[in-house]
């Protein structure tokens, strides 16, 4: 499925199928833990605060039964990113690299996070690590983003506006 909306929203529907005929399934649990993530974090709806909650509602319940599980403490902290709840979220991605050092974008979170919380140069290293990692990723345009927002954050202009055109 794309990484939209309607991929989304048919993701969930094979999750849900998957719990139904197995209650305990923890990788279709962690798959609409995650459709909440990103509805909560992209905003894709009305209501991205309960999107949020549930999220961290299952992941919580995922990370009990599996504690090493990288993706739940990702989507987790995806849920948590907000500034209430940050510096929560950045151990939950600090949790997911140490199980998968090779999670480009738990890398890329962490370096938002810390440029969101005044530590820009500390994370603009995150997010360009996250870049050399996977430079193919299709969630490049988003850490693109967070780059300018650091570059700008820095002071250097133009290589904000160089890091928004290329996002």
């Amino acid at each position: 499925s794309q990484v939209n909306l309607e991929g989304y929203k048919a993701a969930l529907v094979l999750f849900d199928k998957a719990l139904e005929r197995d209650r305990k399934n923890l990788s279709a649990q962690l798959g609409i833990g995650a459709y909440h993530a990103r509805m909560g974090a992209q905003v894709l709806d009305t209501d991205p605060q309960g999107h949020r909650s549930k999220a961290e509602e299952i992941l919580r319940q995922v990370l009990v039964r599996d504690p090493e599980a990288s993706q739940a403490h990702f989507y987790l902290a995806l849920a948590l990113n907000r500034l209430p709840t940050l510096p929560e979220a950045l151990e939950h991605l600090k949790r997911a690299i140490r199980i998968d050092p090779s999670d480009a974008s738990a890398h890329a979170q962490i370096g938002n996070g810390l440029i969101r919380s005044g530590k820009v140069s500390e994370g603009l290293e995150h997010v360009r690590y996250a870049m050399r990692l996977s430079p193919r990723d299709p969630i490049m345009p988003v850490w693109l983003e967070f780059a300018g927002n650091a570059e700008l954050e820095l002071g250097d202009y133009r290589e904000a506006i160089t890091m928004f055109e290329r996002s």
